[in-house]
């Protein structure tokens, strides 16, 4: 359980190499992301002719290719009711059936799931599964916000520093003390993935080896004391609205490349897109 962008992807993927399955496949899946027709055949496959432009052959879903190993299904919180059902009779009885087939295939497989929803609340609305809430429960983390956890701050910058100068092939870079005062005073609404986005812009459009603050003040804008909640919220859209700016130009719009920068699913962008009336 966490807010978006907490790093729930990183902690499922520690988890899975920690584990006797390491060795194995590990599969992530984002119930938000996939159309509501296309995550059944994704998590179970399909047989040939299962339905209209099913793949000659059939195909294998995510669940058998992580046999032996592990699946993550991210935002959970947004699956379909009836694909809850289906999901609950495989966690029970270890088996799944192609979409079109008669035959039952065994599967060890283990599941994490991730929300940022208050899966209680969605059961009380009837829009999540009591049933599949107990059976996915079994062991439950909260991850924090990153306001909530100031003393991760620089150790994430840190390391995400370190891995954007690797990945542009850039000096190790360091942050100014001006930038380390923002990091520590800002109140990061989008956690560690807003973060990582900040640094790896910075980075991009630095001209020498130190992050300044001229640089990261296009990302970020500090907290200030007090301020009303209408203000905090639209200088949280501001903020977000010139990140999806400033990728589309890096990505040539490539909506694609955009919505992977960000960290969010395509359908989430096109939101975006409307609602600060970009496109």
């Amino acid at each position: 359980l966490g807010e978006s962008g907490t790093g729930k992807d990183i902690i499922a993927q520690a988890m899975h190499n920690a584990s006797p399955r390491k060795n194995n496949s590990f599969l992530a899946i984002n119930c938000a992301a996939l159309p509501r027709d296309l995550i059944a055949s994704e998590l179970f496959g399909y047989e040939d002719g299962a339905f209209t432009g099913a793949r000659k052959g059939g195909n294998v879903g995510k669940f058998e290719l992580a046999d032996q190993g592990t699946i993550f299904l991210d935002e959970i919180g947004d699956m379909p009711l009836d694909l809850q059902a289906s999901l609950l009779r495989v966690l029970e009885e270890k088996k799944v059936m192609r979409l079109g087939g008669g035959k039952l295939v065994s599967v060890n497989v283990r599941v994490i799931a991730a929300t940022n929803k208050d899966l209680e609340t969605e059961i009380e609305r009837n829009r999540f599964r009591r049933d599949l809430f107990y059976r996915l429960g079994v062991i439950k983390i909260t991850i924090p916000p990153l306001r909530e956890r100031p003393a991760d701050i620089m150790p994430l910058a840190e390391n995400f520093l370190k891995k954007t100068c690797r990945r542009f092939n850039r000096p190790l870079m360091s942050l100014s003390p001006e930038v380390i005062e923002t990091f520590m005073n800002y109140d990061w609404p989008g956690n560690v993935r807003e973060m990582q986005n900040v640094i790896e812009g910075s980075t991009q459009l630095a001209a020498n080896n130190e992050i300044t603050y001229d640089l990261v003040s296009q990302y970020i804008t500090p907290k200030t004391s007090g301020p009303p909640p209408d203000t905090e919220t639209q200088t949280v859209a501001v903020v977000e609205k010139q990140l999806i700016l400033d990728c589309l130009a890096k990505y040539k719009y490539n909506k694609t490349e955009v919505a992977k920068a960000l960290g969010i699913s395509r359908r989430t962008l096109y939101r975006r897109l409307s609602e600060y009336e970009i496109m």
